[in-house]
C-alpha cells in the first residue's frame, strides 16, 4: 500500500469521526434513538450526568452499521453511514487483559548433537575429532531412544543415561483479546425505564447478523463492528490512563431483569436491568498497535467494516521516514 493511500485512509477516517461527533455536542444532543433505524442514534444513561460539569469518566460504545436500514435516509441504504452510540459510567473493577501464546518444542538428542557441532570455533570436522567421545555418546543415546519396544529402554538402562528432550519455549503469536462489561441500570422514572429498554435492545439488535439482501435469505452480513472508548464527559477526550481497545464484535449480550426486587412501573417496565456484554477484537494486535491505537478514533473501521490488516495511525510517517521517496 503506498504512502498516499495510507494518508488518504487516515484523513478520511478522522474526517468521518469529526463529522459524526459534530452531532454529539455535549454528548448526544437530539438524535434518532431507535434501535436499528439507520440514523445516528445516541443514548446516555443515567441522563442526569449530562448536566454535570466535572470530568466524569464514561464508556462510549459505538456500533457501525454496514448497511443501515432506510430509516431517515430517504429510503436508501448508505453503507457505513449509520452509527449508534451509548454512553455509560465506567464500571468498578474494570479489567483489561493482554495475552501471548507460547508452546514448547523438544529439540531432542539429534538437535543436541547438531548444536554441539555448530557452537564454538573451528570446522565441523575439527569438532568431530576433538569431541568424538561426546558426539558418539549423544548418538548412542539418540539411537537407544528410537530402538522400538523394550530394547531401547534396556539400552538406556545399560548405558545409565536418559534421553534429554532439550525442551525449549516457542512463541506462536498474541491472542485475540476479549472484554467483559457489566452494568446495573436502575430507572428512577418511566422515561428512564424506556431509555434502559433502548440500551439493552440496541446491544441485542446489533449483536445479530443482517440479511445480505432484502429479497434473499441465502446470505448473511456480518454483525456491526463496535468501538469502545473510555472518555472524559467534559472534553470528550480519551482517558490516557486506561488502555485502548481495537474495533470489536459484540459476541454475547445477557439481560437480567429485576435481580434485586421484583418491581415494575405502571406500564410493566422493570425497575432495573443488569446487562452483561462480551466483546472480541476484530484482529490480533502487535506492539506498534499498542503504541498508536488511540490515534485512530474509528479503530480501523472504514465504511462500517473493520480492516483486516490496518496500518497503525503512525505507520504512514514510519514508512515515509524509512523508505525515503
Amino acid at each position: 500500500m503506498s504512502i498516499d493511500i495510507i494518508k488518504n485512509i487516515r484523513s478520511g477516517v478522522k474526517d468521518s469521526f469529526k463529522a459524526g461527533k459534530a452531532t454529539l455536542t455535549n454528548f448526544l444532543g437530539v438524535s434518532d434513538q431507535s434501535s436499528g433505524g439507520g440514523g445516528n442514534a445516541s443514548i446516555v444513561f443515567p441522563p442526569y450526568i449530562r448536566s454535570q460539569s466535572d470530568h466524569l469518566p464514561l464508556i462510549e460504545f459505538t456500533a457501525y452499521e454496514r448497511n443501515p436500514s432506510p430509516g431517515n435516509l430517504d429510503g436508501k441504504k448508505k453503507p457505513g453511514t449509520g452509527f449508534h452510540q451509548i454512553y455509560l459510567p465506567v464500571q468498578s473493577g474494570l479489567s483489561i487483559g493482554d495475552a501471548a501464546v507460547y508452546n514448547t518444542i523438544n529439540v531432542n538428542g539429534a538437535g543436541a548433537v547438531v548444536q554441539k557441532l555448530l557452537e564454538g570455533e573451528g570446522t565441523v570436522k575439527e569438532k568431530l575429532s576433538s569431541n568424538a567421545a561426546g558426539v558418539m555418546d549423544a548418538i548412542d543415546t539418540v539411537a537407544a531412544k528410537y530402538i522400538p519396544g523394550s530394547s531401547g529402554d534396556y539400552v538406556g538402562l545399560r548405558s545409565g543415561k536418559i534421553f534429554n528432550p532439550n525442551t525449549n519455549t516457542t512463541f506462536e503469536g498474541n491472542g485475540i483479546r476479549n472484554f467483559d462489561f457489566t452494568f446495573k441500570l436502575i430507572a428512577k422514572s418511566q422515561p428512564e425505564a424506556l431509555m434502559i429498554q433502548q440500551i439493552h435492545e440496541t446491544f441485542r439488535y446489533f449483536s445479530y447478523a443482517d440479511l445480505n439482501t432484502e429479497n434473499s435469505n441465502l446470505f448473511l452480513s456480518y454483525p456491526c463492528p463496535w468501538t469502545i472508548r473510555f472518555v472524559d464527559m467534559s472534553s470528550g477526550e480519551e482517558n490516557p490512563y486506561i488502555p485502548g481497545i481495537w474495533s470489536s464484535y459484540l459476541t454475547a449480550v445477557n439481560s437480567n431483569f429485576n435481580s434485586s426486587a421484583n418491581m415494575y412501573f405502571s406500564d410493566n417496565a422493570p425497575l432495573e436491568v443488569d446487562i452483561s456484554l462480551t466483546f472480541q477484537e476484530t484482529r490480533v494486535l502487535n506492539r506498534n498497535d499498542m503504541l498508536t491505537l488511540k490515534d485512530d478514533p474509528l479503530r480501523g473501521i472504514i465504511n462500517g467494516r473493520p480492516s483486516t490488516i490496518n496500518p497503525a495511525a503512525a505507520a504512514a510517517e514510519n514508512i515515509e521516514n524509512v523508505g525515503g521517496d
